[in-house]
């Protein structure tokens, strides 16, 4: 990147961090008037800032990359749903119809991590689909919402707030029949896009498995610990518990959403040195590599000790290694992946399955970037 690019990358970032701050500041304001105390406002802010700041390393990091735009805009959309703690008509509004927006950009920021692009047709519907749920339905909710009537409508614990600007009068009768298709489609959304999250991880293979681990359990905390959260609401003798035992709930809860925003960075910091581990092996090997230097690389890059590598010797009609054994899945568990295409010699690995590409019912074969005058090959980058 020329010192220009570095530059605009450098605006935008200051821009994005003072757009957190002025974001977080305005909903802590109007979270405090609607009645939150202030480690409610604390754990809150805790929340958002912390997407935005994991967001700005990573768009530091990777420019090109827009998981840290998403990560950053889901940090300052995470206090909009605040803006209906004020008094004014306009804000009340606004915060009513974009209250859901961070959830529809979490969404996204899912389903596109760690590429920062949505790679298959499930998954672009699904966003474009969560987006409209919030700018149509949103306003639509807005366009029917008293809150001087519908009064537990919002999270906010706050009777005496709004007028809503945007309410027309006369309608308040059909808000609870569209609050519920609103949040059903919601619901309906998010089954998809476990289901892609699903396919995801099943078609994942275990180097990107590997990379997304932290972010995975960074979310399955977050998400435990929201269910616990809802049994106060949905089980009522579970309150008996005590103020004690739900305020612990609450505060762990939150420190599970504060840890997600990291969780996504580590994947994506893990995920860039796995890619730099493989051009780098690319470079150390070369490109007529020795067999057996390019097995203890490959060995080393994948994590599997027990690698063999075998090379296509066509007047055998077999792959072998560099004493000259054939190469087969003589193992227990083990997997072989390779092919030869005509005029092109290709390698063959054996590992454990864990260590295949599970796009199919059959072992992906290792792409070759770098086809030797001895039929030998290095490994692509990506691969």
């Amino acid at each position: 990147m020329d010192r220009q690019g570095k530059r605009a990358v450098r605006l935008r970032l200051t821009g994005a961090a003072a757009l957190a701050a002025v974001s977080g500041l305005a909903g802590s304001w109007a979270y405090l008037r609607a009645g939150g105390s202030a480690g409610d406002v604390v754990r809150d802010l805790s929340v958002g800032w912390a997407y935005a700041a994991a967001g700005l390393v990573a768009w530091r990091r990777r420019p090109a990359n827009r998981t840290g735009p998403l990560m950053v805009a889901e940090g300052v959309t995470w206090f909009l749903g605040n803006l209906q703690g004020t008094s004014v008509p306009a804000l009340f509004a606004f915060g009513a119809w974009w209250e859901a927006l961070n959830m529809a950009i979490l969404l996204h920021l899912i389903l596109c991590f760690p590429e920062g692009r949505l790679t298959t047709v499930l998954t672009r519907r699904l966003v474009q689909f969560a987006y409209g749920l919030v700018a149509v339905g949103g306003l639509l909710r807005t366009l029917l919402f008293d809150p001087g009537q519908a009064t537990g409508a919002t999270y906010l614990d706050c009777a005496g707030c709004g007028p809503n600007a945007l309410f027309i009068p006369g309608t308040h009768d059909l808000f609870g029949p569209v609050d519920t298709v609103y949040h059903a489609l919601g619901w309906v959304i998010s089954a998809g896009a476990a289901v892609a999250i699903v396919q995801r991880w099943r078609h994942a293979s275990a180097a990107r498995r590997q990379a997304l681990l932290p972010a995975w359990i960074g979310i399955g905390v977050a998400v435990v610990f929201l269910m616990w959260d809802m049994l106060f609401y949905v089980v009522p003798w579970f309150g008996d518990a005590g103020d004690t035992g739900e305020q612990a709930v609450y505060l762990l809860s939150d420190l599970a959403q504060v840890a997600v925003p990291f969780a996504f960075l580590a994947g994506l910091l893990r995920m860039h040195l796995q890619r730099a581990e493989v051009s780098g092996l690319v470079i150390e090997v070369g490109t007529d590599p020795d067999p057996a230097r390019l097995r203890e690389a490959l060995a080393r890059v994948l994590g599997d000790p027990t690698l063999r590598l075998g090379l296509w010797r066509e007047e055998r009609r077999a792959y072998v290694d560099g004493s000259g054994r054939e190469v087969t899945a003589d193992g227990t568990g083990r997997t072989p992946s390779g092919r030869r295409t005509a005029g092109r010699s290709r390698c063959c690995t054996t590992t454990p399955p864990s260590w295949t590409t599970r796009n199919s019912s059959r072992p992906s074969p290792p792409r070759c970037a770098l086809p030797s005058r001895t039929s030998g090959c290095a490994p692509a980058p990506g691969t």
